[in-house]
Order: structure tokens, then sequence, then C-alpha cells
């Protein structure tokens, strides 16, 4: 079970690679993901729900929003510049 107040708050601090599984295609997807301000320059913030089942991420290399469920999530992890 994923820890959605630990991964909200890893969004908002920063870049985050998300494993999922698309509800789609079934595929296995990775992506780069953030709700940190300094990324979202032409978008404005958001508050998640914490009682959603989904959650909805900017990703900054292709300027768009992904949707994700929370129980496709395979793994995260957050992206640190070391």
């Amino acid at each position: 079970m994923i820890n959605l107040k630990s991964l909200l708050d890893s969004l908002n601090n920063g870049l985050v690679e998300i494993n999922f599984s698309s509800m789609n295609t079934g595929e296995q997807k990775s992506i780069l993901c953030s709700l940190n301000e300094q990324y979202l320059k032409s978008h404005s913030t958001m508050n998640q729900d914490s009682n959603n089942d989904s959650i909805l991420v900017y990703k900054p290399q292709t300027k768009d929003w992904e949707d994700i469920r929370l129980d496709s999530i395979l793994d995260w992890a957050e992206i640190t510049n070391e």
C-alpha cells in the first residue's frame, strides 16, 4: 500500500519517479513528475485529496499531466540532486 502523504510530500518538494501499471494498456510505465511550484510555472498548484483513489501529477519533461490510480503504483522514489 502506498503511503499517500509521503508521496504527496515528496511531489511537493521536488521530482519523483513513479513506476505504475497503465490502466489503459496494462504496460508498466515510469514517469518523472512533480507538484512543486518550480516545475508548474505556467500552471496553478493544486491540493490533492488524500481520500481519492488517484493522484494528478505534472510531468515537466512533456509539460502535461498524468492521472494515476493509487492501486496501480508499483513503487516510487524521490529524485535528489547529488
